[in-house]
């Protein structure tokens, strides 16, 4: 499974480096090429922000960057933020707390379930949420 933070343009960015093609123009394109390329991925930004959907314990989580998110889940960042390595540390981190506190398998918090798997914040095949 691919792990993001927001991560569209992160997507978008392989898809155009993989394909060596323009990107699609819909949205819909947009997904099918990707599921074909990366057939599982969540985005841990969407995670945090189903979670305040669902009347989680923090609420806003999905309002936060990376930084302030890390910090209200009480994660350690290791390096500067911004950085490659040190982001997607911090994503990974993030993914595995969000999991542990909020997401329970076989149900509809199921973190690997269709409300959470496959979606990209602010994305999805109709275009932009």
């Amino acid at each position: 499974t691919w792990v993001s933070f927001h991560g569209g343009y992160d997507f978008g960015y392989l898809l155009k480096v993989l394909t060596c093609l323009p990107l699609p123009q819909s949205s819909a394109r947009f997904f099918k090429m990707l599921r074909i390329y990366f057939p599982s991925f969540v985005d841990v930004k969407h995670l945090a922000d189903r979670v305040a959907q669902d009347g989680g314990k923090v609420q806003g989580l999905g309002r936060l960057g990376l930084t302030k998110l890390g910090q209200t889940l009480e994660l350690p960042r290791i390096g500067n933020m911004h950085t490659a390595g040190s982001d997607s540390l911090l994503t990974a981190f993030a993914y595995f707390k969000l999991k542990e506190l909020y997401f329970t398998a076989g149900s509809n918090r199921d973190i690997m379930g269709p409300r959470n798997h496959g979606i990209l914040h602010s994305l999805n095949d109709r275009g932009i949420k």
